[in-house]
């Protein structure tokens, strides 16, 4: 029996189809091992909120996405990867124009994401201890399971 997919499950396999993006580097938490994703950056992606539909099926969450970059021994944070990531997503929401079905992963129903829009710019994150760069901003998505 297919499981119902979630939010975090939809968005990170939309992200997964944008080709300016590092596909094996999308998930909804971010790796313990830098060496994995320092050449091509890291976007992570997690529901903060939204209003479920009242009468109908309908998802319409909040999503945070982080866009990190990392130099492995170096104290200097490659804000100029981080920022491009974040940026090729920001983009990707703005040019949203088409319902889309997303290949999710496993055993999950079919997802039908019918918007995508940005809620904020992409901001630079700074302080991180690790000295990693981060970039954060917002989307909306409107989705519902197909049956």
């Amino acid at each position: 029996m297919a499981h119902l997919p979630n939010t975090d499950v939809v968005t990170v396999a939309w992200l997964k189809t944008l080709s300016s993006l590092p596909p094996l580097a999308i998930a909804t938490s971010l790796p313990g091992d830098v060496a994995s994703w320092a050449n091509t950056g890291f976007v992570q992606a997690m529901s903060v909120g939204g209003t479920p539909g009242v009468h109908v099926p309908l998802q319409s969450p909040i999503v945070q996405i982080d866009c990190w970059a990392a130099t492995p021994n170096s104290q200097k944070a490659p804000w100029g990867k981080a920022g491009a990531l974040a940026e090729a997503v920001y983009l990707a929401a703005v040019e949203f124009d088409r319902r889309f079905e997303p290949v999710l992963p496993g055993d999950f129903e079919t997802a039908r994401i019918l918007s995508v829009y940005p809620i904020s710019e992409p901001r630079k994150m700074t302080g991180d201890e690790a000295g990693f760069a981060r970039y954060t901003l917002e989307i909306a998505l409107a989705w519902t399971v197909v049956r």
